[in-house]
């Protein structure tokens, strides 16, 4: 977000940007998620990332209107970027965890989704193609060799439906990630209360799963 530009272009002052989008933050309809500093100093981003926390608002706005529309329109990935990310958002809001998300990104180096607890980290690569591809796996090592950001798992959130546990990370299908993120929470003891990730994945498996499942 770079609040200075959009006041420009809209016409209005940097601080009116600011206090619109404290609006749209208590109002949940939009969320920020705020950079990774650490102690890597000026070679970061600083700016927050704002994302729409409803996905078919934001493709809605964006003159999406159908799911054929969808498939091949160019802002595909930064919608699923943004659904994915709210779903991260979801899960720590509905168990109270006190992990913490943010965004990382470096000249050399980044990921769409940094999750902290207990001072270890999950490094989340996010990618709405539906066949995985060998170079996705690159971004998050380069991540993960990265001392400051004490990075213990590394996963891909894409938009297929297998699921592989690989040595560079784990491939996640998009349906699927509530209950990975919850699994890993739950091994930093990052959740307020027991979840039964069981019975919340079998009812992902029916209503969102391969059509071989339902």
């Amino acid at each position: 977000m770079n609040y200075a530009q959009l006041g420009s272009d809209i016409g209005i002052s940097q601080s009116t940007v600011k206090s619109w989008c404290s609006v749209l933050e208590a109002s949940h309809v939009a969320a920020p998620l705020r950079p990774w500093f650490g102690t890597m100093g000026k070679r970061l981003a600083k700016s927050p990332k704002w994302y729409l926390t409803d996905s078919g608002l934001a493709a809605y706005l964006i003159g999406c209107t159908s799911p054929a529309h969808l498939a091949t329109h160019p802002h595909r990935g930064h919608l699923f970027e943004g659904f994915v990310v709210t779903e991260a958002m979801k899960v720590l809001a509905h168990n109270a965890s006190p992990a913490r998300l943010h965004i990382f990104a470096a000249p050399t180096s980044g990921v769409d989704l940094l999750v902290e607890a207990k001072g270890r980290t999950l490094a989340i690569e996010i990618k709405a193609g539906m066949t995985i591809a060998s170079d996705w796996f690159k971004t998050p090592a380069r991540v993960a060799a990265i001392p400051e950001l004490a990075v213990e798992a590394t996963m891909i959130v894409y938009g297929g439906d297998d699921e592989q546990r690989r040595s560079q990370a784990d491939v996640c299908p998009w349906w699927l990630f509530p209950v990975r993120l919850g699994a890993w929470l739950a091994t930093h003891d990052a959740l307020s209360s027991p979840v039964d990730l069981t019975a919340l994945e079998a009812r992902l498996r029916r209503c969102c799963g391969p059509a071989s499942a339902r």
